[in-house]
């Protein structure tokens, strides 16, 4: 007798296998308790649970809010670039929506206890929560600024919770 899960499952043909699969085998036995786990394994994802509620744990929230918030950042910068293409008249009523979506995903944060920081014109310092990509480009000497933010960095309500990402220049004096 073969398992619904086998026959859903095998397509090798008998001669495949170096031993008998026949009814009652060991072998049998331990394929098919294989392809059941195998089914049990494709109908759901890892963070469920037996009765397919989905576990919610804190570090797959916050990760979750965090991806959230650096996607939601970056379509912002996306779209201000895209307002500079804009006349006058769209400009300013694409401006305002814009600044309500920033609105409501400053608000859904604050609800996390976290904010976005934005150190972009800032002096860059080596202690500074974002790693810059072109510092060997610079001398240990040299004044530097923060150029441009390329992820942002996300603060937790005592803590760092994500590090952002930065390209810098140098300040001329």
């Amino acid at each position: 007798m073969i398992s619904h899960a086998t026959e859903q499952f095998c397509f090798y043909p008998a001669s495949f296998f170096p031993v008998d699969l026949g009814e009652g085998g060991l072998a049998g036995a331990w394929f098919a308790e294989t392809a059941e786990e195998e089914v049990k394994s494709k109908e759901r994802p890892e963070h469920m649970t037996d009765d397919k509620q989905p576990t919610t744990t804190p570090d797959i929230l916050t990760q979750a809010v965090v991806n959230m918030a650096v996607e939601s950042w970056r379509f912002g910068r996306v779209f201000g670039r895209l307002l500079l293409k804009l006349d006058a008249g769209e400009h300013n009523r694409y401006k305002s929506q814009l600044r309500w979506f920033i609105k409501k995903v400053e608000e859904a944060l604050e609800r996390a206890d976290m904010r976005i920081v934005n150190v972009e014109g800032h002096p860059f310092d080596p202690g500074m929560a974002a790693t810059p990509l072109n510092i060997e480009e610079f001398d240990e000497k040299d004044a530097l600024m923060v150029d441009q933010m390329l992820e942002p960095i996300i603060m937790g309500k005592e803590d760092l919770v994500k590090t952002g990402t930065v390209t810098l220049r140098k300040v001329e004096l």
